[in-house]
């Protein structure tokens, strides 16, 4: 692919989305918060740990520390040109040092103890939400209508139905004022349209 020619979704160069990936951005966009994870990263790829409290410095103080322009690029069809920057390798590796052996097993364990905690929770909402679904699916089948609906208060709320209204072709809406909440409208749309209200 030639990365000289064309632009990445008419807004910037290939170019400049490839400085993008490679870890490159404008000044504006290099945050404090984008720079200290930026940092964590390069602590964990060469295993090494800063000896300066990067959280308490302000955002002026680590761009002036430790970021550095890298590259030009054409960010729109306009060919506005932007400035590009990054982390600088040399500077951090100065304000940093080498990682133990221990330090680096306790961190690869931290690590791989935080992976299989956010896998498990994920796990577990995966599964109360396919419990969700299916005692939904279940409701439905047996009563006719579902859970969320305001077909559902009419049903089992028959106070909170205040009026009636019966056409001249014999189609009647439901006039409902539910938690001080107020619904109008056919069974038809009343079946097809959800209440948040509902908690029982």
């Amino acid at each position: 692919m030639n990365m000289n020619k064309g632009y990445h979704d008419y807004s910037m160069s290939k170019r400049a989305s490839a400085a993008y990936i490679n870890g490159e951005k404008p000044l504006s966009r290099w945050t404090k918060k984008a720079i200290i994870d930026a940092i964590n990263e390069w602590e964990v790829t060469n295993n090494r740990l800063m000896t300066v409290d990067v959280n308490m410095m302000t955002r002026d103080d680590l761009i002036e520390r430790y970021i550095r322009y890298s590259s030009w690029h054409h960010t729109s069809k306009m060919i506005n040109v932007t400035e590009f920057y990054e982390l600088s390798d040399t500077l951090l590796t100065a304000d940093s040092r080498e990682m133990t052996v221990d330090e680096i097993k306790s961190r690869d364990e931290m690590i791989e103890s935080q992976l299989t905690a956010d896998l498990d929770e994920e796990r577990d909402i995966r599964e109360a939400l396919e419990a969700s679904k299916k005692a939904a699916e279940a409701f439905e089948k047996a009563n006719g209508y579902s859970k969320t609906c305001w077909w559902r208060v009419v049903v089992e709320r028959p106070d909170a139905v205040v009026a009636k209204t019966i056409s001249r072709k014999g189609n009647t809406t439901y006039h409902i004022n539910f938690e001080g909440h107020e619904k109008i409208g056919p069974e038809s749309e009343l079946r097809r349209l959800d209440c948040p209200y509902i908690n029982w």
